[in-house]
Order: C-alpha cells, then structure tokens, then sequence
C-alpha cells in the first residue's frame, strides 16, 4: 500500500493516523518501504508491504505501558512482519552499548568481593522492602534477604568478569545460573557448552553488528515456527507449561512471550550470536520433527 492508501484505509477503520504519524512508524522502522518502477520517466512509487496489519498491531501495543515506543519494533520482528532490517540492527546496537555503560559502571565499583557483598546486600534490602513489615525482621525475611544477597552477588561478579576481562568466568557464570534453578535448567547442554567455552562478549557485539539482513530473516522465520512448536504441545507437562504461560499473561496484561520486547530481543541478540541460526532453522523446519513435537515423545 502507498501511503495515502494507508491513511485513507486507518480513517475507514477508525484508527487514528496522521501523516506525521506514519512518517514516525517508517523512521523507526515499523514499515519497509519497497520501490516499485512507474514507467519511463516515472518517480518510483514506494509501497508498505503487510501495512495495515502493521498499523493495527502498533494501535494495540502503543496502549500497553509496559513497551516503549520505539521496541515495538522488536515485537513486530517477532510477529514476522516485514519491518526495516537495517532499523532494528541499529537499535540492537544502541541498546546493548547502552547495556555495557552500564555494565561498565558496575564493574567499575567494585574492587573486590567484599564490596560486591556490601552492594549486593543494599539491593537485596531495596527487593525486599515492600514485603518487611515494620520492627523486626521474621527468620523467614532474614533467609530470603540472605538469599537474595547472595544472588545479587553473584549478578555483580559476573558483569564484573564479563566487562573487565572480556570473557564469562565459568564458575561465576554457573553458579549465577545455579542460584535460579526455578527459571533456567542448570543442566540444560547448550548453556553448559556456551559456559564452558568461556563466549567473549565483544566477539557476540561484533557478529551481530555486521551480519547481514538475512541472517535476520533466518531467526524471524525461527521465531514464527517456535509459535507452531508451542501450539503443538501436547501432554500433561505442556498442558502445565500453557496454564503458568496463561496466568502470566493475565496478570500482566499481554502476551509475555510474543509481546515483550525485551525477551525478544534477548532471543534474537543470542541467536545472532551463537551463529547457530541455520542450524536451528534446518531442525525445526522438519516436518517428521514437529509431527514428533506434537506426538508427545519430546517428554518420554
């Protein structure tokens, strides 16, 4: 669609959409636009693939407080929708130096483990602020503050490690995953191996920089057969998995999984950097392999 199509098909459906509007959705790369030849002598005419589905969902996620505007474009990435490639490469760019100043501030306040301790435990008292109550704090408080501390601990020597020497220390790194057993399988092999290979982290910042607009596509197309593989679960242990997933975004009020900018970024910055990419797009693209998915076998 042109542009003038789009407002004129927004105004029809009731969305409001102004020129200055639309202009602000393709700068940051909402839309990309494709020339198109008008003949001899001709201007190209430029056209908005997949616009108006664009337009609706932005409409939908500009109401939710939790997305900033310009990470609706990770969101529409993971929607496989035909956005600027180039946009979204520079944004990930942005955010993760941003990531690394901070980072490097951390790293740059701590001397040693004792003043990681010390720190931890200042924001092992601020998480756990809103449930004290006042007077002296319950043995239960004192153990999950402790608990805390220790966690954040860990956080602290392992942004240390990652920014000073340029590498993921195994031990801090493992015993980080380690103190959240609930949320990531410490036994899972991929995270072993990454691990165990001691990743260089400006090596990650330097692949995904330069890599091309389609290694992009590869992991867009990754992203839209994970949802097949989700829907196809089946079995208790799916059936469990579905309900939390469900809970979670009731009491969030969106879809955690494909409307959270920030987790969709962290997939597709690790999947760039991994350069497993094709690899993982080959396995799941297998037929056989989803017809096993959904057959139940994957939790024999």
């Amino acid at each position: 669609m042109r542009k003038q199509d789009i407002l004129e098909q927004a105004n029809a459906e009731g969305i409001e959409l102004t020129q200055s509007t639309l202009d602000r959705y393709i700068k940051y790369g909402f839309l990309k636009g494709e020339k198109k030849d008008a003949g001899y002598k001709q201007i190209p005419i430029t056209t908005y693939p997949e616009a108006m589905t664009i337009i609706q969902y932005v409409d939908h996620l500009k109401q939710m407080p939790h997305i900033k505007y310009e990470n609706i474009i990770f969101v529409l990435f993971g929607a496989g929708l035909p956005i600027d490639i180039d946009k979204l490469r520079n944004l990930m760019i942005r955010q993760r130096q941003t990531v690394m100043n901070q980072f490097q501030e951390i790293a740059d306040h701590i001397s040693d483990i004792e003043q990681a301790r010390f720190i931890a435990n200042d924001l092992a008292k601020t998480e756990m602020k809103s449930v004290r109550k006042p007077g002296r704090p319950s043995e239960q408080i004192k153990n999950k503050e402790a608990e805390w501390s220790e966690k954040f601990k860990l956080m602290l020597l392992f942004i240390k490690d990652m920014v000073q020497k340029n590498t993921l220390s195994e031990r801090n790194a493992l015993d980080w995953i380690k103190s959240f057993p609930q949320h990531i399988p410490v036994d899972a092999s991929e995270i072993k191996e990454i691990i165990l290979k001691h990743i260089n982290y400006s090596d990650w910042m330097q692949q995904s920089r330069y890599l091309e607009t389609e290694n992009y596509i590869h992991i867009q197309e990754i992203m839209t057969l994970a949802k097949k593989y989700y829907a196809g679960m089946e079995g208790p242990e799916a059936s469990k998995i579905k309900e939390s997933v469900e809970k979670i975004n009731e009491s969030l009020g969106y879809d955690f999984l494909w409307e959270n900018p920030t987790l969709i970024y962290l997939i597709l910055f690790v999947l760039l950097a991994s350069g497993k990419y094709q690899l993982i797009k080959t396995i799941l693209s297998n037929p056989e392999n989803l017809d096993l998915w959904k057959g139940g076998d994957v939790y024999a």
